[in-house]
């Protein structure tokens, strides 16, 4: 390493090495304010590292050499968060931390093998902190996608995932009733009318969600300017959802998207649906068109969380058995459509589904039943 006076005053060090893809040598350099043996000592590491990341980039039998899992890993992670909502970003992120803390951030990347997958994967199943076998591939499939990246990038020669051998935990458990998914008329009712004494706030988004089949997330960010009218008819653009995972209520804000590409979306409004938004509008004192006036939060941003809490509380003092989150009346307003005869395909576009299996379960389920009450009927002609 040396030393050379800048035109500034400053001193940049700089240090050579061979290029083995040249045979040529090459320099790096850092500069600094001051040439003291403190700045000396920085200057040294910082070179060191810069000449590490250039000969790691060197091909070796198409092979990138030197990359580490935590490079690879963060390198995958800033072009996934580029196509995916910031919740999905965030989870993404959180299991990726995961894979970095199972296998060591160090950790080579040519130097995974499937059986240390296998062996990893199945402590992280059976071992001192068990988890279930859906996290279990969950994280497994995370870790699919970082190497399938590695491959493309050619920082290691295969996948090596697709060897490798887990001893499935075997995990039973009653099929859940697709009638779980939805709530029947009476429960509607009774839940509505809880809200409307203790929040009615709630209560006004509840029957939004019922009568429009939106996410409580694409409700909570809704504008005034997400509603127009045509020919006499009130509509809503979807183009949003709210931003809150992983981030204090207080910075949750409107994102630039909604969670998929098929949840962009334009629908019409039933009037009680239009009744709700012109109250709403008439009340309004913050910019989003629902908010909670009870909210611990500067714009009373309806939190997500927040819903489900008081939707446990609801069901509970209601003697509700469903497990109802905000979800359940995005699939009852399913299983009204269906009622009304509106084929599968206008729902799924109405509620931004190019393919759910519950909003499929729900919608067959509900033709089946009114299949069999017609058949009952034709019975009877006479």
């Amino acid at each position: 390493m040396w030393a050379e006076k800048t035109k500034d005053g400053k001193t940049k060090f700089r240090e050579q090495y061979k290029d083995p893809l040249t045979g040529k040598y090459k320099k790096v350099s850092v500069t600094y304010d001051k040439n003291t043996n403190q700045t000396r000592r920085k200057a040294q590491i910082v070179l060191e590292s810069k000449i590490r990341d250039k000969l790691s980039r060197t091909i070796d039998d198409q092979v990138v050499e030197g990359i580490t899992l935590k490079r690879l890993a963060n390198e995958w992670y800033e072009e996934y968060k580029k196509r995916v909502s910031p919740t999905t970003a965030y989870h993404a992120g959180n299991t990726k931390k995961t894979i970095l803390k199972l296998f060591g951030e160090d950790i080579l990347v040519n130097k995974i093998t499937s059986r240390l997958v296998s062996a990893i994967f199945n402590d992280y199943l059976y071992g001192n902190h068990p988890h279930s076998n859906d996290m279990t591939k969950k994280t497994l499939w995370k870790l699919r996608q970082m190497l399938k990246y590695g491959v493309i990038h050619e920082y290691c020669k295969e996948d090596v995932t697709k060897r490798v051998e887990i001893d499935w935990r075997n995990e039973r458990k009653a099929p859940t009733a697709i009638t779980d998914k939805y709530l029947n008329d009476e429960e509607y009712k009774k839940i509505i009318a809880f809200a409307k004494k203790v929040n009615p706030d709630y209560a006004d988004l509840f029957q939004f969600l019922y009568l429009t089949g939106l996410r409580c997330g694409e409700a909570a960010c809704l504008l005034p300017s997400d509603f127009f009218e045509k020919d006499g008819k009130t509509y809503l653009k979807v183009s949003s959802t709210l931003n809150e995972t992983g981030v204090k209520i207080n910075n949750a804000k409107r994102g630039e998207a909604p969670k998929t590409q098929t949840s962009f979306r334009t629908i019409s409004l039933p009037k009680e649906a239009v009744k709700i938004y012109h109250k709403r509008l008439k009340s309004m004192k913050h910019q989003y068109v629902f908010t909670n006036k009870y909210a611990h939060n500067k714009n009373k941003i309806l939190s997500t969380k927040a819903v489900d809490e008081f939707l446990k509380r609801a069901r509970k003092e209601l003697g509700i058995t469903k497990q109802a989150s905000s979800h359940i009346f995005r699939h009852t307003h399913v299983s009204k459509l269906a009622e009304l005869g509106i084929p599968l395909y206008i729902i799924q576009r109405r509620v931004g589904h190019s393919d759910s299996d519950i909003t499929k379960q729900v919608y067959l389920h509900i033709t089946k039943e009114a299949n069999q009450e017609a058949d009952s009927k034709i019975d009877n002609l006479k």
